[in-house]
């Protein structure tokens, strides 16, 4: 018996029962409702701690330090209000607080003391007394919100601490600086006075020498004070004749003036001279560019002249030969006109004359047109379609109205300018799009009048919307609508990948908010050609499309023969016209290259003489350099001529100025050589008494310096005593400034907060629900597959399927079972995923729980098809082990010794360590480890089973006859 019939019997089975098909819809839910509804409920609980209420009581009254006002409670306060890990409460009494701890509105209760300030600030002062922080927490409302109530207080304490340390270590090293500001000011200022103390010590040898040189001076002054007396004398006599020659000095100083005045006015008058010179020399010059460009121009256009006239000279043989052409052209245009005009009027003859015959058969025949029935048909046929258009097209033309907006609005997200080209190309492709959309539901409710006119102007405007033909091909504004949405799916697509983001595939929930827009475009986009895919697809329209089509070809026949034949009349009458034309062109064009030839001989005439003209200009050209050259010389003398009596002209007037000022000058030198001559009396009398006082100083400067030694010994111990007192303080000042930070405020940050901890998780957990996944998923798929055997059973249908071997039947309830656990493995890990869990791969995720699944059905079907219900029982203990002792919620580490040992033999172990790796990235030596195991629980499983499958079916069948017979003999004594 092949295991596939008892597969199909047992599919069969379920489609026929209702009741037991829902009863196994529901069992296909229930690893949803165990694993999904736990983990909704446990996913992110450390999320909400702001929803927390913790009571916080401010009583501190701050204190008071160099007319600054302390208020470290309310920092404190200030620093719960910023923090939203728990939801801080904050009240005004410690009363109101505690009632709320002992009844059901705070949690936990903070109280900062009245003197919390004051005993900060007391250690400035030697009282080194704690300040006390008073955090209370009613644990018995909650075990958790007790253990996140000691985080908030630690945290709190953590704090506090951080502040207060960092105040009381900026005090000090506050107190520190100042003391180490001391000792430096103090070491700077005996410094100061040890260096003053070492030059006066340095300075006394040179004192003693210069005494001795001053007492050697103030004699040899005395001495030359009395030279100096006789010098004085002197220069009284000297100066008196010199007196008596001044008025012969200023009558030649006044002859010098006049003659300068009279030498500047004349250099002015040749300085002016010069400069009109220059003038005209540099405008010669200026003018001389001029000359030399003209000379270049007209040598310049000559050439242009002589090779242009030799080109057109070169080229009149081939301007001969294409009139000649154009001639001959002009003839067989005449010809073929000619011949066209006679084949349209012969056609034009043919048509007239089927025309008439037709219109004679026409008559013969009902009245009823062809095009009549066409028509009819026709509008029967889209009539039932009209409805549903005007419901379907508003809402299409609306949605594109949408795409549209979408597409003005990302604009500005185009990053080349080629991508804005190519949106602004759709805005208006998709706007076109939408007007036609509009022209269809026009066309549809004309049609919809079956008046006849209408109609057919309806139908022709459909023709044009759905099977137009121009030069680009057939146009259809349902598939050219759809070409546009997709072009528009492209272009966000790229614009997406700018970014790095499948926008297809990333769920809007999952996008930053930049490109939550793109999404929607592209969503709505996406989904209007979905539909008009639909409408595009549906066989009707290619009805409507060819019966179309052949109206199209009537409607082009019908006017052929009302309006082409009236016109290939007019276009005769046009042809005979041409036809004149291209006669009198002929003509023309005869005369044409007659008078050609004679032109050539005019050109050869004309390039003669542009040659000589351009000989002519060249040896001009030569000629202007030279002059350029000569002009250029005269300019550089007169510039140099004018710059030289510039400076003339200047020397001159200067010295006239400073000859005018010494002849102005001279009485006050007069009047000075009189105070002079005055002041030589007072000067000897002077030198007189000041050979006298020199005679005193020379006996103070002896006595002085008899007095040396006592100063020189005073200094020298005035010496050793500084330098030991600025050795001193300037080796303390630098034990403190070395052992002392810069910054009181950084001493006290890195006394709060003495390390940095580099807290970086390998693999990150952030959600409480995501350490959990592995656990509640195992135990759904664990639950799914327990409870699919109590509807599903071992047995079969001997007389639909035969007697069957033990291998096909487990084999075939296997197969089933586990294909019932692959759906209940998908619908669970797509639940957990929607819940917010970001695998590395989802489809490695929901590859291994479909494994998983196939592991736990092997178990399963193995333990209940052996053992019946003492199996389903033994399913339910081995969860509960797995449950204590896979390590699902707290490692093994921290289990007791008995759950530690049983850990290994439990599939739950390798299911929870395996889906942690794919979940989180996996390590490939623990994953190979974690399958390869539950690998074997399948296989073994699936092994037992089969084996064992025939003898526990002998044994229950034994035990049941045992038990009929007795029962059947109990009933027999009974009676």
């Amino acid at each position: 018996m092949n295991f596939f019939k008892i597969i199909k019997n047992d599919i069969k089975n379920i489609l026929s029962n209702k009741m037991l098909a829902i009863t196994l819809v529901v069992v296909m839910l229930l690893p949803l409702l165990y694993g999904g509804l736990y983990l909704a409920a446990l996913w992110d609980p450390y999320g909400q701690t702001e929803s927390i209420p913790v009571a916080v009581v401010n009583l501190d009254q701050g204190t008071e330090k160099e007319d600054i006002f302390y208020r470290f409670g309310g920092d404190l306060e200030d620093a719960l209000k910023e923090n939203d890990d728990i939801g801080w409460q904050f009240v005004e009494t410690v009363k109101e607080a505690e009632e709320g701890l002992m009844g059901d509105k705070y949690y936990a209760m903070l109280v900062i003391p009245k003197n919390f300030s004051q005993q900060v600030m007391d250690v400035e002062h030697g009282k080194l007394k704690k300040p006390k922080v008073v955090f209370k927490a009613n644990k018995k409302k909650n075990y958790i919100v007790g253990l996140i109530a000691d985080k908030a207080a630690g945290a709190v304490e953590k704090g506090i601490k951080e502040k207060t340390g960092a105040k009381f270590t900026e005090i000090i090293v506050d107190n520190l600086e100042t003391l180490r500001d001391g000792l430096e000011t103090a070491a700077d200022g005996t410094y100061t006075m040890k260096d003053g103390i070492t030059e006066l010590k340095d300075k006394i040898p040179s004192l003693d020498s210069a005494l001795e040189k001053i007492e050697d001076g103030s004699s040899t002054l005395e001495e030359k004070l009395g030279d100096a007396e006789d010098g004085g004398n002197k220069l009284k006599e000297g100066i008196g004749t010199l007196k008596s020659k001044v008025p012969d000095l200023l009558d030649g100083i006044d002859r010098l003036h006049n003659a300068t005045v009279n030498l500047n006015e004349n250099v002015k008058d040749a300085y002016d001279g010069s400069t009109r010179l220059r003038d005209g020399a540099l405008g010669l010059n200026d003018k001389l560019p001029d000359l030399s460009d003209g000379v270049d121009s007209i040598f310049e256009g000559s050439t242009a002249l002589k090779e242009g006239i030799g080109q057109v000279d070169d080229k009149m043989p081939d301007l001969i030969d294409g009139v000649e052409k154009l001639r001959d052209g002009a003839r067989d245009l005449r010809n073929g006109i000619s011949k066209v005009t006679k084949g349209i009027e012969d056609k034009l003859g043919d048509e007239k004359d089927k025309k008439k015959k037709s219109e004679e058969e026409e008559s013969k025949k009902p009245k009823k047109k062809l095009d009549e029935q066409v028509v009819n048909k026709l509008v029967e046929g889209i009539a039932p379609a009209i409805p549903i258009a005007k419901g379907k097209i508003p809402q299409l033309a609306g949605g594109l109205e949408q795409v549209n907006g979408g597409l003005k609005v990302l604009e500005s997200m185009a990053s080349s300018p080629e991508q804005k080209q190519i949106m602004q190309g759709l805005i208006n492709n998709i706007k076109r799009d939408k007007e036609d959309i509009n022209s269809l539901l026009e066309a549809f409710k004309l049609i919809e009048t079956r008046e006849d006119e209408k109609v057919k102007y309806g139908l022709l405007q459909l023709s044009k919307l759905l099977v137009r033909k121009d030069i680009d091909g057939e146009y259809c504004v349902i598939k050219n609508t759809i070409d546009d949405l997709n072009n528009v799916e492209k272009l966000v697509k790229q614009i997406a990948s700018g970014y790095g983001v499948d926008i297809e595939v990333v769920p809007v929930e999952k996008l930053p908010p930049q490109l939550i827009p793109l999404k929607q475009l592209y969503m709505g986009a996406n989904q209007i050609s979905t539909e008009l895919n639909k409408i595009y697809s549906n066989p009707k329209l290619k009805v409507l499309k060819d019966g179309l089509n052949m109206y199209q070809v009537m409607y082009q026949m019908e006017s052929y023969d009302r309006t082409i034949i009236p016109k290939l009349t007019g276009i005769i009458d046009g042809l005979n016209a041409l036809y004149e034309g291209s006669n009198k062109l002929y003509n023309g064009l005869d005369t044409l290259y007659d008078k050609t030839i004679g032109l050539q001989d005019g050109i050869g005439l004309l390039y003669n003489g542009s040659k000589d003209l351009n000989n002519g200009a060249d040896k001009f050209q030569g000629i202007v350099p030279v002059l350029v050259g000569g002009v250029s010389q005269l300019t550089d003398g007169t510039r140099d001529l004018s710059d030289g009596l510039f400076k003339l002209e200047k020397g001159t007037g200067t010295l006239s100025n400073k000859v005018k000022e010494l002849n102005e000058k001279v009485p006050d030198m007069q009047d000075g050589i009189n105070l002079l001559y005055d002041g030589t009396f007072d000067l000897t009398d002077g030198l007189s008494k000041l050979k006298e006082a020199s005679g005193k100083l020379n006996n103070g400067v002896s006595n002085l310096k008899n007095k040396m030694p006592d100063l020189q010994d005073g200094v020298d111990k005035l010496y050793e005593g500084s330098s030991t007192l600025n050795s001193s303080l300037a080796k303390g000042g630098e034990k403190i400034s070395d052992r002392l930070v810069r910054s009181s405020k950084l001493m006290g940050d890195f006394v709060a907060n003495p390390i940095n901890l580099d807290d970086t998780p390998i693999f990150d957990v952030d959600k409480y629900g995501i350490g959990l996944a592995p656990n509640f998923v195992s135990l759904g798929l664990w639950m799914g597959a327990l409870m699919m055997f109590f509807l599903i059973t071992d047995k079969v249908q001997e007389e639909k399927v035969g007697k069957g071997r033990n291998a096909s039947i487990m084999l075939g309830k296997y197969l089933l079972c586990g294909a019932i656990g692959t759906i209940q493995a998908i619908l669970l890990s797509l639940a957990v995923i929607k819940l917010g869990l970001n695998p590395v791969s989802n489809l490695t995720y929901i590859g291994f729980n479909i494994f998983l699944s196939w592991v736990f059905v092997a178990v399963a079907i193995t333990l209940v098809f052996l053992l019946g219900d003492v199996g389903r029982l033994l399913l339910v203990i081995i969860l509960l082990l797995q449950l204590t002792s896979s390590g699902g919620t707290f490692p093994r580490e921290l289990l007791p010794r008995f759950f530690q040992v049983v850990n290994p033999y439990l599939p739950f172990t390798y299911s929870i360590s395996g889906m942690r790796e794919v979940i989180l990235g996996p390590n490939p030596a623990v994953l190979r480890r974690d399958i390869a195991v539950l690998t074997a629980v399948l296989v073994g499983s699936l092994a037992i089973g089969i084996a064992f499958k025939g003898r526990m079916d002998d044994f229950k069948r034994k035990k049941s006859q045992e038990k009929n017979q007795i029962i059947d003999e109990g009933s027999s004594i009974s009676n």
